[in-house]
């Protein structure tokens, strides 16, 4: 079987003020927009796995969830990373109640109890809105709207994703969405 590319995250959904400084980023030397459908905060990015491994992932996913209920998430300033000098992203950030933290924590513990490995990165939420290329420095848009609010929304689930690498964009699908009850 072919390998498939998960990741596991929250979805975003369209909100005025997010979409008007995603427009302002995406006239940028040298930005790439992601497409409104396709942000997302990623609470764990697991790569390519076996496609038989798609069932246990969720399953992990689903047992981490258990006992986690919906909570809010504020969207405000804006980062690049590596540094707004030299940007490859340029995103948006995610605060809450602690929550997110929690959730990608209890998610990386049971994929690791299921033998499933993921980039263990420090998780640090935020939006994607644009990858750059091309080096413009973005210290000022970043200086200028660290305090700035883009809306918040309510997160009631999270999704397993696969991601297929194609040459104008990656194409994200839904492998499963599961709900927050508390």
């Amino acid at each position: 079987m072919d390998p498939v590319r998960l990741f596991v995250s929250i979805e975003v959904p369209r909100l005025g003020a997010l979409e008007s400084v995603a427009e302002d980023i995406g006239g940028i030397r040298g930005a790439r927009s992601v497409p409104d459908k396709q942000r997302h905060l990623t609470l764990a990015f697991i790569g390519d796995l076996g496609a038989e491994y798609s069932d246990r992932v969720c399953e992990a996913v689903e047992s981490a969830a258990e006992g986690i209920g919906p909570f809010r998430i504020d969207l405000r300033g804006i980062g690049a990373f590596p540094s707004p000098q030299k940007p490859k992203v340029i995103w948006v950030g995610a605060n809450d109640d602690g929550s997110m933290a929690a959730l990608a924590e209890a998610i990386r513990r049971s994929l690791d109890a299921a033998g499933v490995g993921y980039d263990g990165k420090e998780f640090r939420p935020h939006v994607t809105l644009a990858r750059m290329s091309g080096g413009t420095d973005v210290g000022g848009l970043v200086a200028g709207n660290k305090s700035a609010t883009y809306g918040w929304f309510n997160c009631d689930s999270i999704n397993v994703m696969s991601s297929t690498l194609r040459p104008s964009e990656a194409v994200h699908t839904l492998v499963r969405k599961i709900p927050l009850k508390g």
